[in-house]
């Protein structure tokens, strides 16, 4: 929903434009408006799809994050001017240029790393947006102000309320998104301060309206836990105490770190299974190639949990460490148990030694590498030995059980 919202930014903010030009007719303003609109924004979409992708993978197979990050602020700085240029708004630009480059494969790698700046600037924000707020027009006129946010407030969870009925959403949960979404939408304050510097809107009138969006959004919290409550009441009316009882169904979804060889052959058995995956690597190309294949795998560091998170770490029922590097898999192991602790480990190992340490970070299952391909060649050379399968089967367990044995002693002393 929020992002639909988001993406109805475009639109608003054309119209915004619109209410901003004076003289000459309404169709030959609009008209003109829209053939600069459509031809910034087709400029931007064609090199976004042509020349975005290209240099971002050209960046990133640098492996260097500054020259990322330089290339994501050119493309929204560039866009922004251009919208800009185009006679629309910067934010327009912006907005673009993000949807832009969520379409490529390194969208959690630049969400992670745009983060720092995300904080920073949404403060500068507010802050800007708390500094237009004029106490002198607002107070005079707070009555109204409450009064408006308060018939915003129903108004749009009522509508919110009868969209999702329409579409055969279930009472108990349209009634609690509709409160939740009852609320505007930051993008409000981008559009006030438009009209208001485009003069369409008068600065008394626009602080007013600010503070009604400010309420409106201040109003989230309580929102949320009022939806909450609505929706449980409802769903105990509809179900008795069965809906009470009931525990949210866990996803399916298992997270693998590296898609190299073994990471390769770990998705094509699952995809034959038909068990949902997303998996994440650090080599562009690599990326590439899968994605242009059709498999879910996005350009990051699996190591870090934000990048996780956002490859949906929250619903995983478990996570397979193939990576390559043992550094890389140790951070990927650690992160994935401290944040999400009940979920199955299962890890690749260079060696014993490094079994051991991913051992000791809590992998339920270590299969290092080396040992398993001699246990497979051992099976082998006993087969074409003439030894029946069944003993080469038992042969091959218990060896493989006291390899097992003794990672686990390894790390018991290590531990001590």
């Amino acid at each position: 929903m929020l992002l639909f919202q988001d993406l109805m930014v475009a639109p608003i903010l054309l119209s915004a434009e619109l209410l901003g030009k004076e003289g000459g007719s309404v169709f030959a303003l609009a008209a003109a408006a829209l053939a600069k609109a459509a031809g910034a924004v087709a400029l931007i979409l064609v090199a976004g799809r042509f020349v975005l992708a290209p240099l971002v993978a050209a960046a990133a197979s640098t492996r260097s994050r500054e020259l990322i990050m330089a290339i994501t602020l050119v493309v929204v700085v560039g866009s922004s001017a251009l919208t800009h240029a185009a006679g629309l708004s910067a934010a327009l630009g912006a907005f673009l240029s993000g949807m832009m480059l969520s379409e490529t494969a390194y969208r959690h790698q630049i969400e992670v790393d745009l983060e720092p700046f995300k904080g920073l600037l949404v403060g500068v924000f507010f802050v800007t947006v708390g500094m237009s707020v004029d106490f002198a027009a607002v107070l005079p006129r707070l009555p109204a102000v409450l009064g408006a946010t308060l018939a915003l407030l129903v108004v749009k969870s009522a509508f919110s309320y009868l969209a999702a009925r329409i579409m055969r959403v279930g009472q108990p949960i349209a009634a609690e998104s509709a409160i939740l979404l009852a609320q505007t939408g930051e993008f409000a304050f981008v559009v006030l301060g438009l009209l208001s510097a485009r003069g369409t809107l008068a600065a008394g009138d626009a602080g007013v309206l600010v503070a009604v969006v400010g309420l409106s959004l201040a109003t989230t919290p309580l929102l949320a836990r009022l939806g909450v409550l609505v929706g449980r009441r409802l769903d105990e009316k509809a179900h008795g105490d069965l809906a009470a009882g009931e525990a949210p169904v866990a996803s399916a979804l298992v997270v693998v770190g590296g898609f190299g060889r073994v990471g390769r052959l770990v998705a094509q058995v699952l995809e034959e299974e038909g068990v949902p995956f997303v998996a994440v690597d650090n080599d562009p190309r690599r990326v590439a190639q899968e994605r242009a294949a059709g498999r879910p795998v996005y350009f990051g560091d699996a190591g870090r949990a934000e990048i996780l998170e956002r490859l949906g770490a929250e619903g995983a029922q478990a996570f397979v460490v193939t990576l390559d590097a043992p550094s890389a898999a140790e951070r990927m192991v650690a992160a994935v148990r401290r944040h999400w602790g009940a979920a199955v480990v299962i890890a690749r190992a260079k060696d014993a030694e490094h079994a051991r340490r991913l051992s000791a970070l809590g992998v339920a299952d270590v299969t290092p590498e080396a040992t398993e391909a001699s246990l497979q060649l051992a099976a082998r050379l006993l087969a074409a030995l003439g030894l029946p399968e069944d003993v080469v089967a038992a042969r091959i367990e218990r060896t493989r059980d006291a390899v097992r044995r003794e990672i686990e002693r390894g790390t018991t002393n290590d531990g001590a």
